[in-house]
């Protein structure tokens, strides 16, 4: 509702129309910084449900890449793995979603050779400075073996503890349960 203008000297009359423009200046000004915040606020909101999330990570079968307590930034459009990739995933119906390695994709042949601790992908040992022991632990899944199209192989940096695509629970997960790529990390975790 507009305050009436109840002067009667002109100088009077222009201060009041004045008054009145800058309180109507200052108010689409503040509804306009209002409309930006509230834009940011849904941008925002949008970027993190279906571009890139944030994610905690829990438990050790990455370290010493990824501790527990880590926060990882992933990014969610990632739907093809590749070789050296650190993804998130969730290894089965139901199940915690969990951070590996990719080690290999589908159409590659994967060996490990147990005794030595070094993996082999289409013949050629990997080089792996992110590890710190070798891949000494077996589990129930015999080797060499094909990766099938439309799925990875993945290991987790701790060889020792991690439970991988060497182990039949985990197997060789569709690339669909990828949920992401870690793209940045911040490290919280203790070491």
């Amino acid at each position: 509702m507009a305050t009436q203008i109840t002067a009667t000297n002109p100088n009077a009359m222009r201060e009041q129309i004045k008054k009145q423009l800058d309180a109507l200046q200052r108010k689409k000004r503040r509804r306009r910084k209002i409309f930006v915040l509230l834009l940011a606020a849904v941008i925002v909101w949008l970027v993190m449900t279906y571009v890139v999330g944030l994610v905690f990570v829990s438990g050790n079968s990455m370290y010493p890449t990824l501790s527990d307590g880590d926060l990882a930034l992933i990014l969610r459009l990632y739907k093809t793995p590749q070789a050296g990739d650190i993804v998130f995933f969730r290894p089965g119906e139901g199940e915690a979603p969990v951070f590996k390695r990719v080690i290999a994709t589908g159409g590659q042949t994967v060996d490990i050779n147990f005794r030595r601790g070094t993996v082999l992908v289409d013949g050629e040992q990997l080089d792996e400075p992110y590890i710190s022991t070798g891949t000494k632990q077996k589990y129930d899944v015999e080797f060499p073996l094909e990766v099938p199209p439309g799925q990875m192989f993945v290991l987790g940096d701790n060889r020792e503890i991690s439970l991988d695509s060497r182990h039949s629970s985990v197997g060789m997960p569709d690339d669909s349960a990828l949920m992401g790529k870690v793209i940045f990390l911040f490290r919280m975790g203790v070491k």
